[in-house]
């Protein structure tokens, strides 16, 4: 990079992507470097694939300060970062704003911002005005700070068109604190949501305990007037026995019919006393995680999932092998656990 950037001036360069992105890298997105004034003024565009791996060993807080605070800074005339990784098995270390020096601030240009933060409290602090020309957000996090809230300074968010929110961690009794940020979301007209509850509480008979149609729509979606590309995976996990009021799986896919939802798939495994898990998903599936299914899930072609887990009572039977191979073409990360009851 550092000779082709050196061989001319390219006055019309405002796309950098750069691939196997690594820390020692940022030296170049300094106020030292000579592709300062290209990085400063030209580029509007910045995507990297970063191929760090998010270990123990590096302090997150080091790795912010070094990494990410040098690239907010530097680069001036950001309308597009996004920063993804390299690999679909590791993760880079997540951004997070309190790891960051107070004095780092995005440009107010950026319109389209993709990233992997540390909670849920840093998706909540950049939508509360610092990015007032975002239109598209596409985050995903680790983890949710026990008593979060949504401040009261966030009001409606109109420019935002389109959000993806995810999570490959199970977080309990939070579906109402995400529900409140979406709430907020009323220009939306794209949304997506890889979204893992769980409900450690029993709900009254007239409630279902599962994350339904009839959920999304009173509590979220009926604020979008402008929505028109939903897409969505949704499991719900419980401590409760519902074994003696078990809601089949049709049940459940009737509340996506109802608003207008169709193509979804839906499974629902009762595990007695330890509980129960909800998956529903619009078909096709496009995400690259599924976490915690059974040997009983539906034969449908996932061919996105790099990453699956599967979790029964029920020994795993040759069959049963043969199957997640014709399902799941992609696979590279395959975690199972068995457990007799």
């Amino acid at each position: 990079m550092e000779h082709i950037l050196l061989a001319g001036d390219y006055p019309n360069l405002t796309y950098l992507e750069l691939f196997n992105f690594k820390q020692k890298i940022v030296c170049y997105f300094t106020d030292k470097s000579a592709f300062q004034h290209i990085f400063q003024h030209q580029i509007t565009d910045l995507i990297l694939h970063n191929n760090d791996e998010n270990r123990v060993g590096t302090s997150l807080k080091i790795y912010n300060r070094n990494i990410y605070a040098h690239i907010i800074d530097v680069f001036q005339n950001l309308q597009h970062l996004t920063i993804i990784r390299s690999s679909s098995v590791d993760e880079y270390p997540p951004f997070s704003l309190s790891c960051l020096p107070s004095t780092t601030y995005f440009t107010s240009t950026l319109t389209t911002l993709c990233i992997n933060v540390l909670s849920f409290d840093d998706c909540i602090s950049l939508l509360d005005g610092r990015l007032k020309q975002l239109t598209t957000f596409n985050v995903q996090f680790y983890c949710i700070f026990k008593y979060t809230l949504i401040p009261i300074n966030i009001g409606y968010i109109h420019n935002l068109k389109c959000f993806s929110l995810t999570s490959y961690n199970v977080f309990w009794d939070t579906n109402d604190l995400i529900a409140s940020l979406l709430r907020r979301m009323t220009h939306l007209e794209k949304l997506t949501l890889y979204l893992r509850m769980g409900k450690s509480g029993r709900l009254d008979s007239n409630t279902s305990p599962y994350v339904d149609g009839t959920y999304l729509q009173n509590e979220i979606l009926v604020l979008m007037s402008q929505l028109h590309t939903f897409n969505f995976y949704i499991s719900t996990q419980t401590l409760i026995d519902y074994s003696c009021s078990r809601i089949s799986s049709n049940n459940i896919q009737q509340t996506f019919k109802n608003i207008k939802y169709e193509q979804t798939a839906c499974i629902i495994d009762y595990f007695g006393a330890v509980g129960t898990i909800c998956h529903v998903d619009l078909l096709p599936f496009t995400f690259t995680h599924l976490e915690m299914i059974t040997t009983h899930f539906p034969f449908i072609l996932f061919n996105s999932v790099t990453h699956l887990s599967v979790y029964d009572f029920i020994p795993f039977e040759h069959e049963f092998f043969m199957q997640i191979s014709q399902a799941f073409p992609l696979l590279k990360c395959f975690f199972t656990e068995n457990w007799r009851m």
